[in-house]
């Protein structure tokens, strides 16, 4: 780190610890002045990938999903090569990759189930293997770092649901997420991918969006404690923390997180089992909870500022997920010109205050470390079937997927339906969804069952359409037998309500496919409609609603679900069935659902590593005397032979029967000390066991005999 800093200098050095975001694509990156500033001239540590960065609509349309990758691979090629090549340092690509839907990276690759499908399968398993093809995908691509997985719990009210965490959270309950979790980890580290875990403090707290507010975490220092407790239980398993922009109201209620040394200290660095993980912000380029203080704070918001408060809190990587550069789509309002006055101010910092200079040589230490630790080998060309990634287990990739959306559905209401079955022979069936939906839905169906369709816009312009939609829906479902109604959002709950309220026997013949968090469903609607939830809105997972459909899949009960259900009165995560894990050799991890439990844990393992301690010592002890006592028997046996055969032959004793007596009782103390020796060292013969469980009663040190 030392010699980095001499050889580089400063600005160099302490340009690793930005990741930003690149304002190109895979079209304009060799001639783009904007990439050469930022990772030949300045030597930012990291880029963020975003999929405005590849191909995706134009290329996805004709199929070509093989020349999608070679031009996404041409990119990153790009963007490695312009370290420079007097620092030599590699520039970290960095990408979200969660599911689909929560990925910075979408096509051409394929995101895996998000966390709350993963953990709804009941199957560890399928956990560790969205790691390892999230991570075979990744590494193919170029990608580093992998920002999560999210160990965020979802503590989402019904009818209130978290949206910053929604289907990103693996559960409510950490004996759920966290298996789960470090499966996916231990996929990601077997295709050689670094992760970085998120979030600290917990979005699971909060209901407002980070994006365009201040969250304020509400929760207990206890829950605090319990939230860093899950980063410390899979410790080993990840290389970075990414932080949170919340205030936390326990310790600051004015200084968020990101800008809050204090905090960061306490909880983080001064952890012996976390000070080595490096820490990253979240997003600083467009999250409106990380402008908020520093606006109030200095009357104007400024990038620079939050860069220099955010390292001054403890940060070693500050995140700008998004940039804009000269000639290109904005992507944001912060440009390179703020990158280089950060740095310049960081400079300023440590030229001036010893404390943070050393902070900063830390941080680039980590950094550094990382760097030289990460395994470089590419996967070139990539199979996108995978098929010898999933030894024997699944075929292909498309049938890990499928098998995975096929496990995670379960039914979390009856309603009044016993099954889709049941009134399939009903007339005018109906199909209601978006038109993306309804084309998966009749491509499977292929003619079958006979079914018409509705179809709901994507989204609505205003309150009028919206109204005139209510209307128009309540009217088709009344003309239909039996309904299927694709749920993705809050507009399609709205509708559902409306018909609870206007015409509630009509949902007596709707089955509702949930395709989004079922905190989403208010408990009226979970009372009154037969709800099978997929949790996902990957193409694939509506095929599996055409299977719910022809009886071809049996869904699970609401027993596997992760989630409470009606605030805990419909279903408690307490007592969702405990997930299976069909890995080999998959080490079962400790859980605690609160620091009592543990420290109760701590104190039962402390006495019992104490009482083994002391056995250990009492055995070596009675060893010791067992040994001696062995070892000078027949020392003992000789003396007292030649003791008695000099009485014998001085004729000491003058009298015939005191002679006789002595001589009797010597004799017989030399058989008992004979017996005592072999019995003692050969107790497995029979004879001698039933002299030594006698002797054993009689002999005052009869604990360092043998228990027969």
């Amino acid at each position: 780190m030392e010699k980095y800093i001499k050889d580089n200098g400063y600005k160099k050095s302490i340009a690793q610890l930005f990741v930003v975001g690149i304002p190109v694509d895979y079209k304009n990156v060799s001639g783009s002045s904007d990439l050469n500033k930022l990772i030949t001239d300045m030597n930012v540590g990291g880029v963020m990938l975003n999929s405005y960065n590849l191909p995706s609509v134009e290329l996805k349309k004709g199929d070509n999903r093989k020349l999608a990758f070679n031009n996404a691979i041409h990119l990153m090629h790009n963007i490695t090569m312009k370290s420079s090549s007097s620092v030599k340092t590699p520039v970290f690509i960095y990408a979200d990759f969660e599911g689909y839907g929560y990925s910075s990276i979408n096509y051409p690759l394929t995101p895996p189930p998000n966390p709350l499908v993963l953990s709804s399968s009941g199957d560890i398993k399928n956990s560790y293997y969205a790691g390892l093809v999230s991570g075979y995908q990744l590494k193919a691509l170029g990608v580093d770092v992998i920002l999560g997985p999210v160990l965020d719990l979802d503590h989402g009210l019904q009818g209130s649901p978290n949206l910053s965490i929604s289907l990103r959270s693996f559960s409510e309950s950490k004996k759920i997420m966290l298996p789960y979790a470090k499966a996916y980890l231990d996929g990601l580290s077997d295709s050689h991918i670094l992760a970085f875990a998120k979030h600290f403090p917990s979005y699971g707290h909060v209901y407002e969006n980070a994006h365009k507010e201040q969250p304020v975490y509400n929760g207990s220092l206890e829950k605090i404690k319990s939230e860093i407790q899950s980063f410390e239980d899979i410790k080993d398993s990840y290389s970075g923390i990414m932080t949170s922009h919340l205030v936390v109201k326990t310790n600051d209620k004015n200084i968020p997180v990101t800008y809050n040394k204090n905090f960061i200290s306490d909880n983080l660095l001064d952890k012996k089992s976390l000070s080595s993980k490096i820490l990253i912000t979240d997003d600083l380029s467009n999250m409106e909870a990380s402008k908020i203080y520093i606006e109030k704070r200095y009357e104007k918001f400024s990038y620079v500022k939050s860069a220099e408060n955010a390292f001054k809190a403890g940060h070693d990587l500050l995140l700008f997920s998004h940039l804009s550069g000269s000639g290109t789509k904005k992507h944001s309002s912060l440009t390179i010109k703020d990158i280089e006055n950060s740095i310049l101010a960081i400079e300023k910092i440590i030229e001036e205050n010893p404390v943070y200079r050393k902070r900063f040589k830390e941080s680039l230490g980590k950094i550094l470390k990382l760097k030289q630790e990460r395994n470089y080998k590419r996967l070139y060309p990539i199979d996108f079937e995978m098929k010898d990634l999933f030894n024997g287990e699944f075929t292909s990739l498309n049938d890990y997927l499928k098998k995975t959306y096929s496990q995670a559905i379960i039914k979390i209401s009856n309603g009044k339906q016993g099954s889709a079955l049941e009134y399939i022979d009903e007339n005018n069936k109906l199909l209601i969804g978006t038109k993306s939906i309804l084309d998966i839905y009749m491509r499977e169906l292929d003619g079958e069952l006979s079914m018409s369709t509705y179809v709901l816009p994507s989204m609505y312009n205003t309150s009028a359409d919206f109204k005139v939609e209510k209307s128009r829906i309540i009217n088709a479902i009344e003309k239909s037998g039996l309904v299927f109604m694709a749920v993705e959002n809050i507009d399609h709950i709205n509708l559902l309500d409306n018909i609870r309220l206007r015409n509630p026997s009509l949902l007596d013949k709707i089955i509702v496919f949930l395709h989004t968090t079922p905190h989403m469903l208010n408990i009226d609607i979970l009372n009154s409609v037969a709800i099978y939830g997929n949790f996902s809105k990957d193409p694939l997972s509506y095929e599996v609603d055409v299977d719910i459909i022809r009886g071809d899949l049996k869904a699970k009960s609401i027993s596997y679900l992760p989630l409470s259900i009606g605030n805990g009165s419909i279903h408690d995560s307490r007592d969702t069935i405990k997930p299976v894990n069909s890995l080999p050799e998959n080490k079962p991890l400790i859980i605690f659902d609160s620091n009592a439990e543990r420290e109760y844990y701590d104190k039962i393992i402390f006495l019992e590593k104490d009482l083994e301690s002391k056995k250990r010592e009492i055995s070596k002890y009675e060893a010791v005397r067992s040994n001696v006592y062995t070892a000078f028997s027949p020392l003992i046996l000789a003396i007292l032979c030649i003791v008695g055969a000099i009485f014998i032959k001085k004729d000491i004793i003058k009298s015939e029967f005191k002679k006789t007596s002595v001589i009797s009782l010597y004799c017989s103390f030399l058989i008992f000390i004979v017996v005592t020796y072999y019995a003692n060292v050969y107790p497995e013969f029979p004879i001698l066991k039933h002299i030594s469980y006698f002797i054993s009663k009689i002999l005052p040190y009869n604990e360092v005999l043998p228990e027969n």
